[in-house]
């Protein structure tokens, strides 16, 4: 329809540049224009056409219909055409890539046999093509390769692991440098699912830079009728023996409306947990939390799935990961300054944690400690400890302590056990703790959540009940049923607290995560908040009584236990050791090319930059070996190095540093998966955007497999090659004339209906 009315095909236009032949001055048609539309007005003023409204509106029409036809034939007579580049014929090259991978198999006809159809060397578009190019046709997948005919048994499978758009694009140039290029044709679905690589230059850039079009042919549905799909599983890597472990699972359902289905977490061949979904909307994306406690310690393999129904693709229902369960036992120093109910109850809710050994260091008078769980005499035998003994916990808590009990020297390393150690620090609200302690006016008050803004008082023993905010009921340690609802209820029950401390509003980046509402109060006020600081993270609970959750509730009742076990060990859950070994992501789709980082502290947790760090990692057949990592100047203490990962499975990573002079600094291991063969069925839907964002970047049109046909008239405008210069006159172009036909009949047309005429 477009070259009906405009003489030549949209890339045409698209490429080309319009321009006027007669060589008459430009300006000179809007004089003309200007003089005639002043002249048909004149002439319509003389004829007494204006002596009344309505002869006043008729006449102004009048006058835009006529000056509108001047117009029009004024620039017909300036020849008006349109310069266009094209490929000179047979001189340069086409390149036809065919999207090979597996989710071209999906569909009935498959999307691959219909493109075959279309592309294969003796169809009527290619032989076209042969016409004005030397035509050379590729498959791509996760490699590229030459094929003759799209056609020929064996020539194009559908069993490409995934879709990588760009190396397909550096490929294809690659092969062809140095001989001149003039178009590409791109044949796919669009589902590109490239690994997160850094080209020196894409593909794309490339083709723009040579002035090469790109044309996109999509091939799929834009959509599908049906479909359930577990988009991606965020969960942390590893976990302790006993805790909750939490993921975010993003599911996604296409004409789901209305419908509830179960998403179902399993450990191996276990059913844990069956979660409903609901979708509300016909095409709807939600992420749902879930929580669950690991039956086993070791390397164990939790899988989400969606159990599928009436779908077109049930591969991609179901997603897995692997996660570190560990046993170890984590250190944790909770300096006291006099006996509380709170230190009382709460040591004896985490002293049988396996996961946590917990030091006490009570003062009962000036310069006097109670030490507890300590198996050393040596152990804090001077009090607070110094540096090198502080960075040897994972955490610390304080209690009920004033700023002044901490010399300049104790306060900054305090301040740096969470920043530089990247240690845990939980703060209670208490009568000489945070503002009433004077905190404010030392390093230590940086360390709080909360602004502390020096009023007086700000410890209040005045009942109120606790309540988690959206934060709260998201995150695993403050989970205290199976569900965010369920764990609200629950905290509703909680008896009330005896005691608050009243604070300034977040710092900038921390949460509150739950609140208390104060008696006789409407507007809550901070109870629980976190954040982030250097490599640590501090926890502020501003009350001193969560003794009355295990005083005042059922004996049988272990909310009070629960609760300060999973705080207790969401402060030491990420707290670093001297050496860290990690990949750049847990899990490794379709993509074998893994980066590996190792970071390297001393003794008190400073950056080694010339240490000696190795890295072995075993394979999942049991091969072992040997990564390179060098030093990288811009991450202190940070070495790095690659690892080339080609099967599938569970990989482990061990790392070990030692400093210049030969000393054992650490030891440090890890974990990666790599999948094979998964990726192509999710997301699987043709990809229209990309592909007509692809095609519109580089002068080139996106084409429907249908609309394809016209590709052998377009594909011959272009810049890249070897060109020739083209100038098609457009005075006699049909839109011209229907124009002109449309402006006079449309006055002959009013005059008639105004009976002027």
């Amino acid at each position: 329809m477009f070259r009906f009315f405009f003489g030549y095909p949209f890339s045409a236009y698209s490429q080309g540049k319009l321009s006027l032949l007669s060589g008459w001055p430009r300006p000179l048609v809007i004089l003309l224009v200007a003089a005639g539309a002043a002249l048909v007005g004149w002439r319509f003023y003389r004829r007494g056409f204006l002596d009344s409204p309505l002869a006043r509106r008729r006449s102004s029409v009048m006058v835009i219909l006529q000056t509108a036809t001047l117009a029009l034939l004024l620039v017909m007579l300036w020849r008006p055409a349109l310069v266009v580049t094209t490929a000179a014929p047979r001189q340069n090259i086409a390149a036809v890539l065919l999207d090979d991978s597996a989710s071209m198999t999906l569909e009935s006809p498959s999307r691959l046999d219909r493109a075959k159809q279309m592309f294969g060397a003796q169809s009527p578009l290619m032989k076209k093509l042969s016409e004005r190019f030397q035509v050379r046709t590729y498959r791509f997948s996760d490699v590229i390769a030459r094929v003759q005919d799209a056609q020929a048994p064996g020539a194009l499978t559908g069993a490409g692991k995934a879709t990588r758009l760009d190396d397909a694009l550096n490929g294809v140039l690659g092969d062809l440098e140095g001989f001149p290029l003039g178009a590409v044709v791109l044949v796919t679905d669009g589902a590109d699912n490239s690994p997160f690589t850094e080209h020196e230059q894409s593909g794309l850039a490339r083709l723009k830079a040579a002035h090469v079009p790109l044309h996109a042919v999509g091939v799929g549905k834009p959509s599908f009728d049906r479909d359930l799909q577990v988009n991606d599983v965020s969960v942390a890597p590893a976990a302790l023996a006993g805790g909750v472990i939490s993921a975010a699972v993003t599911v996604h359902g296409e004409g789901y409306a209305g419908k509830t289905v179960s998403l179902e977490v399993r450990d191996g061949g276990t059913l844990l947990q069956k979660i409903p979904v609901v979708f509300d909307r016909p095409s709807q994306t939600m992420t749902v939390r879930v929580n669950f406690t690991p039956r086993a310690k070791g390397l164990r393999e939790y899988t989400f799935v969606l159990p599928p129904g009436d779908e077109e693709i049930k591969q991609n229902n179901e997603q897995s990961r692997v996660i570190l369960v560990e046993d170890h036992k984590s250190k944790i120093l909770w300096l006291e300054g006099e006996p509380r109910w709170d230190y009382k109850f709460i040591r004896r809710a985490v002293a049988d944690d396996p996961a946590i050994e917990l030091h006490g260091l009570l003062r009962t008078s000036a310069n006097k400690f109670y030490r507890q769980g300590m198996d050393s005499e040596k152990i804090l035998e001077t009090g607070f400890p110094k540096a090198e003994e502080l960075f040897g916990y994972d955490a610390v808590i304080v209690g009920s302590v004033e700023a002044g009990f901490f010399s300049a020297e104790d306060a900054q390393n305090l301040y740096d056990f969470v920043s530089r150690r990247g240690g845990g620090l939980l703060m209670f609200g208490t009568r000489q703790s945070l503002e009433e302690g004077g905190w404010q006016n030392t390093v230590l008050g940086d360390l709080v959540p909360l602004k502390l803004d020096a009023k007086q008082p700000t410890f209040f023993r005045t009942e109120g009940r606790a309540a988690l905010t959206p934060y709260g009921l998201d995150i695993p340690m403050l989970q205290l049923g199976p569900d965010a609802a369920k764990t609200a209820a629950r905290w509703k029950t909680l008896p009330a607290l005896g005691d608050f401390t009243r604070l300034g509003e977040p710092k900038p980046g921390a949460i509150v995560l739950a609140t208390i509402t104060p008696e006789g109060d409407k507007a809550p006020i901070p109870l629980i908040a976190t954040q982030r600081f250097g490599r640590g993270r501090t926890m502020l609970f501003a009350s001193g009584s969560s003794w009355r959750w295990k005083m005042e509730m059922d004996h049988a009742d272990d909310t009070h236990q629960r609760l300060w076990r999973q705080i207790s060990r969401w402060l030491i859950e990420e707290t670093p050791g001297h050496v860290q070994v990690a990949s750049d992501r847990p899990l490794y789709r379709d993509d074998h090319r893994v980066a590996l980082r190792v970071e390297v502290r001393d003794k008190t947790y400073r950056p080694v930059d010339d240490a000696a760090v190795t890295a072995v990692v075993s394979a999942p057949d049991g091969t072992r070996t040997d990564v390179r990592l060098d030093w990288s100047p811009r991450d202190e203490g940070g070495y790095t190095g690659t690892y080339e990962a080609q099967a599938a499975g569970v990989f482990t990573v061990e790392a070990k540093a030692k400093s210049p002079k030969g000393e054992e600094i650490g030891t440090s291991a890890s974990f990666f998966e790599r999948t094979a063969g998964t990726l192509e069925y999710f997301d699987a839907q043709q990809n229209r955007a990309l592909l007509t964002h692809l095609a519109s970047e580089t002068g080139g049109r996106y084409y429907t497999l249908d609309d394809a046909k016209s590709l052998g008239d377009d594909i011959v405008y272009t810049q890249g090659g070897i060109t020739e210069r083209d100038v098609h006159e457009l005075w006699n172009i049909p839109l011209f004339f229907l124009l002109l036909f449309a402006l006079k009949g449309a006055e002959w047309g009013l005059r008639k209906w105004w009976g002027t005429v």
